[in-house]
């Protein structure tokens, strides 16, 4: 049996605030079969890694300033994450990665209440923590995963396949993944196609897809 990945299980994994990071992180470090990704899931995983990151920096920044500037003192985590999120309501970050970041950190940082004036201190290791965490996932990361090394335009060469794919209901980026798990499949056998996304597990799931050297569409969670 081997295993090729959609792109948000690399993602879920690098990043500990994603909401499939437990999911990400059990399947990768728990299967013994060979793991593939593609020149394109890499791509693609390595630009949106950076994106997160980036809207994250800026997230992180603003709750740092806000802290030093406002010395509240918070009754519990609710009125913490309330109270921040309003202050940060111009960041880009999703409002999912924002909750998870500040529950990380509150429950990280045992915070109580009366000591406002330690906050900033303590949120500036924790983002310089974060930064560590990225590093050290990515390089694990891409020792646990082997690229299937097909090209970035892969998809070319199936192009019949993936325009099917696409007016059967799949989006054009799953479409071009999956043609890349497809000719990883061709030489590798048994190979099963892996993803957080649900919906489109499912919807693959209702279409005759026999064509491809896949044997199956799962989620990891």
């Amino acid at each position: 049996m081997h295993y090729f990945v959609d792109t948000n299980i690399p993602i879920g994994y690098t990043i500990p605030y994603d909401k499939w990071h437990d999911q990400s992180v059990n399947f990768i470090e728990n299967i013994s079969e060979i793991i593939y990704w593609s020149n394109l899931v890499k791509k693609e995983y390595e630009t949106v890694l950076n994106s997160i990151i980036d809207d994250s920096e800026i997230f992180l920044d603003y709750i740092c300033k806000t802290l030093k500037e406002n010395e509240k003192d918070f009754l519990n985590f609710f009125e913490f994450e309330e109270y921040l999120k309003k202050c940060t309501i111009a960041c880009k970050l999703d409002e999912i990665k924002k909750t998870k970041i500040l529950e990380k950190f509150w429950m990280e940082c045992n915070i109580t209440e009366g000591l406002s004036y330690k906050l900033p201190e303590e949120f500036i290791m924790f983002s310089e923590n974060l930064n560590m965490i990225y590093f050290k996932r990515d390089m694990k990361l891409k020792t646990n995963l082997v690229l299937h090394d097909c090209g970035l335009d892969n998809y070319r060469k199936y192009y019949d396949y993936a325009v099917e794919l696409y007016h059967k209901g799949i989006h054009q980026p799953d479409c071009k993944i999956i043609v890349d798990a497809h000719d990883c499949g061709l030489t590798n056998n048994n190979l099963i196609f892996v993803s957080n996304d649900r919906k489109m597990v499912e919807n693959i799931s209702k279409i005759d897809v026999s064509y491809l050297h896949i044997v199956e569409f799962r989620t990891c969670n």
